[in-house]
């Protein structure tokens, strides 16, 4: 008499990635949950596109990877079918594309330069404060003055006027300090 044991076939194993937030302005951790438990994952396993994965940890059915993006813009990560197996030997279905949109951090402060159409004035004058990109946060007290008073401030974006009226004769000096707008 031949006896042999017969064990079914598990389905094949389904994956899901997933992140915290589709928005990322640096590094950050994709979540991959198998629906079952399987072996052979590794980190070549992830297919990134505009970034590095590293750091691959897990077991089970619960793995993640740390994602790098590469450049501004959608950052893809997504496993192919047949990169793990379940106990049975049956290979995964490839995995939802997951997407992440990463803008990186400004960490360069505005510049601006301060002009005005005449530099001898008899009278109150109009400088102009044009800023290298897109600012916020603009007011009076932002102007540092000699021998004026600032008023009349009007402006958006990068382009702001502030009226300037001399308190005495001789030289008028009209400064923005750094950080005085944000970007």
């Amino acid at each position: 008499t031949l006896s042999v044991t017969y064990t079914a076939p598990l389905p094949a194993p389904t994956v899901v990635l997933s992140t915290a937030s589709s928005s990322v302005t640096g590094a950050f951790t994709v979540n991959a949950v198998f629906s079952q438990s399987v072996t052979g994952v590794a980190l070549n396993d992830f297919i990134v596109t505009n970034g590095v994965a590293s750091t691959l940890s897990g077991s089970g059915a619960t793995y993640s990877i740390l994602v790098t993006p590469t450049a501004a813009g959608a950052v893809t990560v997504s496993v192919p079918a047949n990169a793990a197996t379940n106990a049975t030997g049956g290979a995964n279905t490839a995995s939802n594309l997951l997407t992440a949109t990463y803008t990186p951090l400004d960490t360069t402060p505005p510049s601006v330069a301060l002009t005005t159409p005449a530099s001898n004035v008899s009278a109150p004058f109009v400088v102009t404060a044009t800023f290298n990109e897109t600012v916020t946060g603009v007011a009076l007290n932002d102007f540092t003055l000699t021998n004026g008073v600032a008023s009349s401030l009007s402006g958006s974006g990068t382009t702001y006027s502030v009226t300037i009226t001399p308190t005495a004769n001789g030289a008028v000096t009209v400064a923005m300090p750094a950080g005085a707008a944000a970007d």
